[in-house]
This record gives structure tokens, C-alpha cells and sequence, in this order.
């Protein structure tokens, strides 16, 4: 409605796609009978071989935990499924793969665990945690402390560049381990 999206993009040019909606009665006004919006397949949206080819593609995807190699748990944490994966490494691969693509990982550098605060940014998954991006597929990642391209950064660098992203209480725990 503000003129914001403008649909010009090399696929489906013209048309906003999308493989589910979930929002307000406004919302369900505006997609029924709109000519503009093509609801699609999963594969049609969010598979890696559609996304790669998108320029310039920004994804943005949240995450619960991220350890100190740079492996990412979006979905299962703690021995605890949170949600699907969903389209989460879809999008992290495809924009990885697209020209001039971006990925951003982002997450609370701490949580409430059981009324105890504890980091997010942790040495290594407990047994059982499920990784949803591997490390080598891994670019931004951003806490409320900053952000770090680990993409440009060694399996050495990036323990180092990851503590300066975690909460300040538990950098030094994290030095340690």
C-alpha cells in the first residue's frame, strides 16, 4: 500500500510469491483476489536452486544458539525441538549462492533458561542439539553487541570474533573453555 515493493526482480517479475500467510483479517482482504500475489509451492519459494538465482538476495533468519565453530541451532536447543526448521537453511544457502547475496543469523546474545540467564554463544552443542546451518554456511552473524562476517574468517578466527558477540558476563567463561 506505501509503494514499497515494487515486484521488479528476474523471477516472477511483477509478482509477490509466497508459500503461506498468516496475519489479520486485512491481511487475508488484501491477498484474496489479488492479481499481484502468487501464492507457490515451498519449492517454488524457498528452494536453494530459486533463491541462488536471485541478485543481490538478503536473507534474515533468527536462531536460539550458535557455538564457538560457528554451528548454528535454530530449531533445537538444549535437547528441546522449539520449531521447524522451515525455510532457515534454505535461505542461508541461497543467498550464499546468489550474486552478490547476503546472510544474516541473528539471535539475543542470552536467554532464560529455566529462570537462569545463560548465553546463546556457547563452546559446543550439548549431545543431542540439532544443527540447523552448518558452519561453512555461515556468513553474518549479529547479536545486540555488533556483528561478524565468519565467512571471511579461519575455523581459528572465529571463537574469538563469536565471544565479542556474546553478552560481556559470559566472555570470559567462553575465553576459557
Amino acid at each position: 500500500e506505501a509503494g514499497k515493493v515494487t515486484n521488479r526482480k528476474p523471477l516472477y517479475n511483477g509478482f509477490t510469491v509466497a508459500t503461506f500467510a498468516l496475519g489479520s483479517a486485512k491481511l487475508y482482504d488484501w491477498l484474496g483476489d489479488n492479481p499481484s500475489v502468487r501464492m507457490l509451492p515451498v519449492t517454488e519459494v524457498n528452494g536453494v536452486s530459486v533463491l541462488s538465482r536471485l541478485p543481490r538476495l538478503t536473507s534474515v533468519n533468527g536462531a536460539l544458539s550458535i557455538d564457538l565453530a560457528g554451528q548454528v541451532a535454530a530449531d533445537w536447543v538444549g535437547g528441546r525441538q522449539y520449531s521447524g526448521a522451515g525455510g532457515h537453511e534454505s535461505f542461508v544457502s541461497g543467498a550464499g549462492a546468489a550474486p552478490e547475496g547476503r546472510s544474516f543469523l541473528c539471535l539475543k546474545s542470552t536467554a532464560n533458561v529455566g529462570g537462569k540467564r545463560v548465553s546463546t554463544i556457547v563452546p559446543a552443542f550439548s549431545e543431542g542439539t540439532r544443527v540447523t546451518t552448518p558452519r561453512h554456511h555461515v556468513q553474518y552473524v549479529v547479536t545486540e553487541h555488533g556483528a561478524v562476517d565468519l565467512s571471511l574468517l579461519s575455523d581459528s578466527e572465529r571463537p574469538g570474533a563469536l565471544i565479542e558477540l556474546a553478552h560481556p558476563d559470559f566472555r570470559d567463561l567462553l575465553r576459557a573453555s
